[in-house]
């Protein structure tokens, strides 16, 4: 549990940092939208990485 703290206090202390220094954080994504757009990079991992493990990866709840 304190692990778990530890990485979600140095995740937000890493985006504060980052907004400071100018950049723009997306902190919430459309899932579907983002899955879509991912698409052909899907295929493509499917020919590397057999389509069995890719689909395993996407289910993964």
């Amino acid at each position: 549990m304190a692990q778990r703290k530890k990485v979600n206090d140095d995740e937000a202390s890493g985006i504060a940092q980052l907004e400071k220094d100018g950049m723009s954080v997306v902190k919430s994504v459309d899932g579907q939208s983002f899955h879509e757009t991912l698409k052909p990079a899907y295929v493509s991992y499917a020919k590397e990485f057999g389509a069995d493990n890719i689909r395993r990866i996407q289910d993964y709840k």
